[in-house]
């Protein structure tokens, strides 16, 4: 095996997220930064090996978010990284409430993995296409349950058609791991990007559309100042709603502009309103060239200095 790339992702507890220093915590590779920004600053909240993690914010949308950006080998690679998730059903959405914790593609991201709660309370991985509001890629799965609130190593393989996720209690190295294998759905690039954009499964709703869902968007649109003309919050995805939405889409710089209000304009909408969901934390990033299981990272070498007795160092 040769890696590819690895790198502690750690720095100065504070300090945000830039392509310098995470040169600065590279031991082999390169990794770069993605709209730096306060959303990804140094954290010692929750660390590995006494080291501080990248504490992720969600962005209003995935070409707002901050990203770490590392190559991938041709097929067959490997990666893994950890990452502490919060319980995600503690925003009140029950099991719709996911993060894209990595991307394939970077802005065109033609698959994402996506971590969720489920109801039970453990961690569920599953792949999604750029169309979020299309569901979910399931996935065959294995193993134990995974539970939320404690940093989990991810790992994953890719053999050029399947692509096999994993995940672990930290360094724990289980013979049965929890698995979810992903048969055919092999991402289509030499890229890779660890995130924490947040959404919710959520339909799109369009021009035409009426009820409960069209006056809840309309009544959160008026909240935040936009203008629905006399009918106000009437239930009827009209002309008047689509313009909003576009005004909107066109303000957070959401794309497409489409007057279509779809899972990721919602979630701009929701950080917008003032719901901010909690932060993700990652750390200790590699990537392998030959696509057989990395394991847990080493702990870093420390240096004893030298004891002085009389001035002569023994």
């Amino acid at each position: 095996m040769t890696i590819t790339i690895d790198n502690r992702l750690t720095g100065q507890d504070g300090n945000q997220v830039s392509d310098t220093t995470l040169a600065a915590s590279a031991e082999t590779g390169t990794v770069t930064a993605v709209n730096p920004g306060s959303r990804a600053v140094y954290s010692s909240t929750h660390t590995v090996f006494d080291l501080n993690t990248v504490r992720f914010y969600s962005g209003y949308h995935r070409g707002d978010s901050v990203w770490l950006h590392a190559s991938l080998p041709a097929a067959p690679w490997s990666a893994r990284w950890y990452t502490r998730l919060p319980p995600m059903q503690d925003a009140g959405f029950g099991t719709d409430e996911v993060r894209i914790i990595c991307r394939f593609g970077m802005a065109t991201g033609d698959v994402s993995l996506v971590a969720r709660e489920s109801s039970g309370g453990s961690v569920q991985m599953r792949l999604v296409t750029t169309d979020l509001a299309a569901g979910f890629t399931a996935p065959t799965a294995s193993g134990g349950a995974l539970t939320l609130a404690q940093m989990v190593r991810v790992e994953m393989v890719c053999d050029g058609t399947d692509l096999t996720v994993r995940g672990f209690a930290g360094h724990d190295d289980p013979a049965t791991p929890t698995e979810w294998a992903f048969p055919g759905s092999a991402p289509g690039t030499g890229q890779m990007e660890l995130g924490g954009f947040r959404y919710r499964l959520r339909p799109t709703l369009r021009l035409g559309d009426q009820g409960q869902a069209v006056t809840d968007l309309q009544n959160e649109l008026l909240d935040l100042g936009y203008d629905l003309g006399q009918w106000g919050a009437d239930g009827d995805y009209g002309q008047v709603t689509a313009d909003a939405v576009t005004d909107l889409q066109t303000d957070y710089g959401l794309s497409p502009i489409d007057g279509q209000a779809g899972p990721e304009t919602r979630a701009a909408m929701d950080l917008a309103l003032a719901r901010i969901p909690d932060p993700l934390w990652v750390s200790h990033l590699a990537v392998a060239d030959d696509g057989a299981w990395i394991g847990p990272a080493t702990a870093p070498e420390t240096t004893v200095s030298p004891r002085l007795v009389l001035g002569t160092p023994i």
